[in-house]
């Protein structure tokens, strides 16, 4: 069932207890706008938290600054940014307990009792800042940090196609409500972590020579495979992307179906490093 903005606050009103579920491999458009609705509920008194499937890269650490991290039986639960219960990766089992889902893909498959889709939004923040526009919710600059770090990367910075007007009245509107525009920005974009280069500079020791030379797959060990994710941490999830002279290439650690996955992608190609768990 689609519910319109009056709903969505009826909603929110009447909801105690919230666990507001985000998409796995989380990047700032769920965690903004989870963030932003968790404080937007700890605001009226109610006891809200965010969850995720996937360790939260630290450079998002600032978005939960603050936040209570309780454990707590929901009594409502709330999704944002998730098409498709199975992005919820190892909290699938909660998407037939959503009450409200607040998204903007239009692949979106209807699994909440309710949702708001509002799919010519280029990030559910956005939708998540009309929202609290026409509620006449108060937006603080944590809230506004928040909102702002949604729109900004699910738009890359403003320069895809899905960045309208609407977005840019919104991001401005969200830097005058306290957002730090260009300290979000220079983090989310021209910041990286450590551990993203040092997956890029194993992939490419690793497989690129294979990659340029016959285009196979190479293989590691569970025991390596094991031996990396502890080296990357959290912040080996995140791609990195570099572009040099004839060659677009990225790399990234990721658990992939029932396997754990090292590659590149050089120009179209993807070549994974792969070992399946337990074996």
């Amino acid at each position: 069932m689609q519910a319109d903005i009056r709903r969505v606050g009826e909603i929110l009103a009447n909801s105690e207890d919230v666990l507001i579920l985000t998409h796995k491999n989380p990047d700032g458009d769920c965690l903004g706008t989870g963030a932003a609705l968790c404080r937007y509920l700890l605001s009226l008194g109610k006891r809200a938290t965010v969850v995720n499937a996937d360790p939260i890269p630290s450079k998002f650490d600032y978005l939960f600054e603050g936040l209570p991290q309780e454990t707590f039986e929901p009594k409502c639960i709330i999704s944002v940014d998730v098409a498709d219960p199975k992005l919820l990766g190892s909290l699938e089992d909660l998407a037939d307990r959503v009450d409200l889902c607040i998204d903007h893909h239009i692949s979106n498959t209807l699994y909440a009792k309710e949702t708001h889709l509002c799919p010519d939004d280029g990030a559910a923040a956005l939708s998540l800042y009309r929202i609290f526009r026409e509620l006449g919710a108060a937006i603080d600059a944590p809230m506004a940090d928040a909102l702002y770090t949604g729109l900004s990367t699910d738009t890359g910075c403003f320069r895809y196609s899905n960045a309208n007007a609407e977005c840019y009245r919104a991001a401005a509107d969200l830097i005058e409500l306290g957002a730090d525009n260009a300290r979000i920005n220079v983090k989310m974009f021209e910041t990286k972590p450590l551990a993203q280069f040092q997956v890029l500079s194993d992939a490419f020791a690793v497989v690129a020579p294979k990659v340029l030379l016959v285009n196979d797959a190479a293989t590691l060990s569970p025991a390596q495979i094991r031996a990396l994710r502890a080296r990357y941490g959290r912040d080996g999830r995140a791609i990195v992307w570099v572009g040099t002279p004839g060659l677009h290439s990225g790399a990234a650690l990721d658990e992939v179906a029932d396997a754990f996955g090292l590659g590149i992608a050089v120009d179209d190609r993807h070549v994974p490093i792969r070992a399946a768990k337990g074996s």
